[in-house]
């Protein structure tokens, strides 16, 4: 038996879909698939194979913070750009922090709160020499 929802492959007993969770008692008691659809290899969805797990999409907050915090990498260096797009590379992680794409959403928090601190200490470097050079003037 397979899954309406998702075509995964499931024992002839199975109340629920172990992949969707989609339950299975309205299809095995009221309408049992023909013979010829049970021994389809692919379904009538597009990108579907049963017998194999759905590929899952990536939550695009977490791949945007991982961007993100990659670009805080060389943002740091001018403070006006750095500190947007850290904060808002933090943001969409912490967001994103239980989705499907968890790893990339803990790299996007990682690396924008590293680039996030590196910012803020090149801001107060700039700030420390701007005023040293002032009492010279």
């Amino acid at each position: 038996m397979f899954c309406k929802n998702c075509g995964a492959e499931l024992k002839e007993e199975s109340l629920f879909c172990h992949v969707c969770g989609t339950s299975m008692e309205a299809e095995s008691t009221t309408n049992p698939a023909p013979e010829s659809a049970v021994n389809s290899t692919y379904s009538a969805e597009p990108n579907v194979v049963y017998g194999q797990p759905p590929v899952r999409k990536t939550d695009g907050k977490a791949v945007a913070a991982m961007i993100l915090g990659l670009v805080g990498v060389f943002a740091w260096i001018l403070p006006l750009v750095g500190f947007p797009v850290t904060i808002v590379g933090l943001i969409l992680g912490i967001i994103s922090r239980n989705s499907t794409s968890r790893g990339m959403a803990i790299a996007g928090i990682v690396l924008s709160s590293i680039f996030l601190v590196v910012t803020l200490i090149n801001s107060v470097a700039g700030a420390i020499m701007m005023l040293s050079l002032a009492q010279y003037y």
